[in-house]
């Protein structure tokens, strides 16, 4: 998940190859993905790897939600294609199917991004579809609002607070 973005980054500085387990949509297993990391970007609520896969022998988008354990930087070196090639893969992300959707309180001003995509219920209450737990979590506290509902992600939010009260406070 996002935790690998720094290791994606410097791999991708060094034109390093990147291996990790990687479960595919509609599948139960997840297989191993062998890299070469063009660039990461943030679409439709989400992070991506984009690069060339060795595996398909073509150029993918690797939802990063759907990397399972560790990504590993190898040895083996790799190029990266002109910018017009990585921008058309870029274009094809679709925007994933929203897994559920957060009933959160904004505050008056700010959160634009977020309201933009949300229904409004009223009294400061909003309605977020979400493809990605941890991704609504943290935009919904970036912009200072508070997850009313459902439970799991409230306690997700609850633990994603406690992290940050820990790291700030030791």
């Amino acid at each position: 998940g996002v935790e690998s973005l720094p290791t994606l980054w410097e791999a991708i500085r060094l034109r390093r190859v990147v291996r990790f387990a990687y479960l595919a949509r509609g599948r139960d297993e997840a297989s191993d993905r062998t890299v070469e990391p063009w660039t990461t970007v943030y679409r439709h609520g989400a992070w991506y790897l984009v690069g060339h896969s060795q595996e398909r022998g073509d150029a993918r988008a690797f939802r990063l939600s759907r990397v399972q354990g560790q990504i590993t930087a190898l040895r083996d070196m790799c190029e990266v294609p002109p910018r017009d090639r990585v921008r058309h893969v870029i274009d094809t992300i679709s925007e994933p199917a929203s897994r559920g959707s957060v009933l959160v309180r904004l505050p008056e001003t700010g959160a634009a991004r977020l309201k933009h995509q949300a229904r409004q219920h009223g009294d400061g209450v909003w309605e977020v579809e979400y493809a990605d737990e941890g991704v609504v979590v943290a935009e919904v506290l970036e912009a200072g609002g508070t997850i009313l509902g459902p439970d799991d992600v409230v306690r997700l939010q609850r633990r994603a607070l406690g992290a940050v009260i820990e790291a700030h406070h030791g």
